[in-house]
């Protein structure tokens, strides 16, 4: 089952310089490696494995094998999930 999340926009705006990089580099290294990452979309904490990126969205397998496509304008921050709590996060700057 596929959840979609936000589905008005098309495309997300760029975001401001060397904000949205690391988070970038953070989802495709989760995608090749399958590494777990923690996800916050809106105040909510959301586990999985990068799937599928693209260039407005990421697509994650959820632990239960559901799958969630989130718009990359909505995600606030991604933290591996072995890192300590608080610790390694990669947000993006508003």
């Amino acid at each position: 089952m596929l959840l979609l999340l936000a589905l008005l926009a098309t495309t997300a705006p760029d975001p401001a310089p060397g904000s949205g990089a690391s988070l970038r580099t953070l989802l495709e290294a989760s995608r090749r490696e399958h590494r777990p990452l923690v996800l916050r979309v809106r105040g909510q904490a959301i586990p999985g494995v990068v799937v599928r990126l693209q260039e407005a969205s990421v697509e994650v397998r959820r632990p239960d094998h559901s799958r969630l496509l989130i718009r990359l304008d909505r995600l606030e921050a991604a933290v591996p999930l072995d890192a300590a709590p608080g610790g390694g996060a990669h947000e993006r700057n508003p």
